[in-house]
């Protein structure tokens, strides 16, 4: 099918809305009737393309990560396939998956399509930050492609022009699996960190301008995200109760990435911190068995935070460190500026390489399934033998 007419510029919106309001999207573009369009009737309940496409995302509604990722990259696509390109999903070739791997290096016009993070209601909702680095654009086409899979074998399409896309000669996994964890803060970034929000005064300094509330819940979650690095969905997912005493010793209980269980010894300057904020919050000292409330929860009551909410918070905790120690420590505040979330769980599984900790204990702190995984995280050797051939007392 020949390239149509794109849908006029006006606000992008996220693909909940556009489920809510295909209607407002000409006949052409639906999908009901696209150049790839399989001829048998579909196993899936799909007549137009986002029907398909919501259709695979309910795959993952299980995994809360994984879904918000591939929601992205479809809805991307989608929007791209309207606004852009002039076609339907179920129209796309060889040659407009070329043309949208141009597009996501460098998003144009920029100002529809990117924006600064913020909520997926607010009306300054832009679908890209900006151009997506090389190892974005890989992650995006190969969920794209799984898309393009997943509808290949419902029958709700003819094939998948994504899996024409040669495949580059790219590294072994043995070799992607020796490359070592960058995405991390230093020591120091860490302790300045912490420094703020425990230095005598710190919460008239660093509260400046919000609640005491906000300034607690900006230091719990600081402390949780660094001592039993989870990953964002399971802040948001965490309640009070999940932190239970056993024999003695405080314990997190987690269901983590695929459903798995998990128990996770809770270090006591974590639990100190969280006695801290049950006594601010007019809660008892410590956790009661079976306690139901949510552990980070919002300012103006006891409801939990969303996993979108977690994200613009802890990026609001580094930018405002960052704010405040530019001056004095430039190299670490630029390190707070591109750190995120899961910056704080490479964070935490990196220092407690540098301890010395065994790999097996390591690995079960960060729930890999193979200690290959958390063997990236182990810097300490390579310290140790860069040090040995560039010894302090040299003589050149």
């Amino acid at each position: 099918m020949t390239r149509g007419k794109p849908v006029q510029a006006g606000r992008l919106m996220p693909l909940e809305r556009l489920l809510v309001d295909q209607v407002r999207i000409p006949e052409s573009l639906s999908g009901r009737f696209g150049g790839n369009r399989n001829e048998v009737a579909p196993q899936i309940a799909a007549n137009t393309d986002l029907e398909a496409v919501q259709s695979w995302l309910l795959e993952y509604q299980d995994s809360p990560e994984t879904f918000r990722s591939y929601r992205r990259e479809a809805e991307r696509l989608i929007l791209w396939c309207w606004y852009q390109q002039g076609k339907a999903l179920s129209d796309l070739n060889r040659q407009d998956i070329a043309d949208y791997q141009a597009f996501i290096k460098k998003p144009e016009p920029e100002d529809q399509w990117c924006g600064e993070p913020c909520a997926r209601t607010s009306p300054d909702w832009k679908p890209f930050k900006g151009g997506l680095s090389a190892n974005s654009q890989k992650q995006a086409i190969t969920i794209l492609k799984g898309l393009f899979s997943y509808l290949r074998d419902a029958d709700y399409l003819r094939g998948n022009p994504f899996a024409l896309i040669r495949q580059k000669g790219g590294q072994s996994l043995a070799l992607q699996q020796s490359k070592k964890v960058e995405r991390y803060l230093e020591q120091v970034d860490i302790q300045l960190m912490f420094k703020r929000y425990e230095a005598p005064g710190a919460e008239i300094e660093a509260s400046s301008g919000k609640s005491e509330r906000e300034f607690m819940r900006e230091k719990t979650l600081l402390y949780f995200l660094y001592y039993l690095a989870p990953r964002v969905s399971e802040v948001a997912s965490c309640r009070m109760g999940d932190f239970f005493l056993r024999r003695g010793r405080w314990w997190w209980r987690v269901l983590g990435k695929g459903k798995k269980y998990a128990e996770i010894p809770v270090p006591e300057p974590l639990m100190a911190q969280v006695r801290r904020y049950r006594t601010f919050l007019g809660l008892s000292l410590e956790p009661e068995v079976g306690e139901e409330g949510a552990f980070i929860r919002s300012i103006r009551g006891t409801n939990a935070m969303s996993a979108n909410m977690i994200y613009r918070l802890s990026k609001k905790i580094l930018r405002d460190t960052a704010e405040s120690i530019e001056e004095h420590f430039p190299e670490s505040a630029a390190r707070m500026r591109m750190a995120s979330t899961h910056w704080f769980r490479h964070t935490a599984i990196t220092h407690l390489a540098d301890r010395g900790i065994d790999l097996r204990l390591v690995s079960k702190t960060a729930r890999h399934s193979q200690l290959e995984t958390t063997a990236i995280y182990f810097h300490t050797e390579d310290e140790a033998w860069h040090d040995a051939i560039n010894p302090a007392d040299r003589v050149e």
